[in-house]
């Protein structure tokens, strides 16, 4: 749309030209309206196309000072497109990953200016190779360096612990607040911009704790059961946000039922917590398949309907037990317990024929 402009001498519109984009790129793979890249990259770029202008046009600072001009506004130019792209990308981010990164805010400071070095270094070495080879390999080489330098800050930013927050999938409620939130402020004026922003946004951080602690408390029983080779698990939230896991299936390098299915029903259980981990058959790598669990959530209570056989094994599991401060509760007749008004788990131990029964 944009070459197509220049040639009729017509003025391009951003937003035209991004919906167009996206209504090609359906036509051609209409699955990826589902697929994160796809969602990712046209939030972002309505992001900045939105909120960059309301953000540079009310926040820049108005002095003339030589360093205002050449310093400040720059950085703060970079910054308000990290901040734009942030805020668009945010509920994208939160339900297929779970995570925001806070450490790219400061982190696309250096980025962003590299990122413009590499594509402007690619597309001169592509010019540069149709003219002059030996020229364009110097240059993709800057483009190479540039590109290189942004992969570490990225791997630098990933092994910080504060650098990214996990979060839970994000009621339909908040996801509407804040995008009409976005919508408003991209919408204001120079004249508008500080009135909105001082009734908006207490009104929609005052949203979000009321509809989180509605929608906990609310929420219904649930059941979920995830079927793999080796046998079923089952997860069941209770009101209050209370989770138990009963069963654990075998991590392996290309099994890996915790990854794949249990916490990503977590993170959609808003807040919810997984206290107790409820095993009716002792799996032989009992440690390391209830590791991932237990390093990502406080469970506090693992109910085994029988040891396992090798002494090394038990007091290994004991000691990991220990490490995580969970009580091991060790059942020698069938028990029910009882962890909702409305909900009964009955255990059944037994070598070889152990079950669980859910009411």
């Amino acid at each position: 749309m944009l070459l197509c402009s220049l040639l009729f001498q017509r003025r391009s519109r951003a937003l035209n030209a991004l919906g167009l984009a996206a209504i090609i790129w359906l036509l051609l793979s209409p699955r990826s309206l589902f697929a994160p890249g796809f969602q990712l990259s046209f939030a972002a770029t309505a992001g900045i196309l939105l909120l960059y202008p309301v953000l540079s046009r009310n926040l820049l600072p108005e002095s003339d000072r030589l360093f205002i001009v050449l310093l400040v506004k720059p950085v703060l130019r970079v910054f308000f497109v990290s901040v734009s792209a942030f805020a668009a990308t945010a509920p994208v981010l939160m339900y297929h990953f779970g995570e925001l990164s806070l450490f790219g805010l400061a982190a696309n400071l250096v980025a962003v200016s590299l990122m413009t070095v590499t594509m402007n270094a690619f597309f001169a070495g592509t010019v540069a190779f149709a003219l002059w080879p030996p020229a364009a390999t110097a240059v993709m080489r800057a483009a190479e360096a540039s590109l290189w330098v942004t992969c570490r800050i990225a791997d630098f930013g990933a092994s910080l612990p504060w650098a990214t927050i996990a979060l839970p999938v994000p009621p339909v409620e908040l996801t509407l607040v804040f995008v009409m939130f976005l919508l408003g402020l991209a919408a204001t004026g120079k004249d508008s911009f500080k009135g909105y922003v001082s009734w908006a946004a207490p009104g929609m951080f005052a949203v979000i704790p009321l509809v989180l602690l509605v929608r906990t408390w609310t929420m219904p029983m649930e059941t979920i059961s995830f079927s793999l080779a080796e046998g079923d698990i089952a997860g069941i939230r209770f009101p209050g946000g209370n989770c138990w896991l009963v069963g654990a299936g075998p991590e392996t390098r290309y099994n890996r039922p915790y990854r794949d299915a249990i916490q990503p029903w977590l993170r959609g259980t808003l807040f919810g917590r997984l206290t107790t981990v409820v095993l009716p058959q002792t799996p032989t790598n009992i440690v390391h398949d209830l590791e991932p669990i237990l390093q990502n959530h406080d469970v506090r209570e693992l109910v085994l309907c029988h040891e396992p056989r090798d002494p090394l094994l038990q007091e290994d599991l004991q000691g990991f037990l220990g490490e995580y401060k969970v009580r091991l509760n060790l059942l020698h007749r069938p028990t029910a317990f009882v962890p909702s008004p409305g909900c009964t788990l009955r255990v059944y131990p037994g070598e070889g024929h152990a079950g669980y029964e859910l009411r």
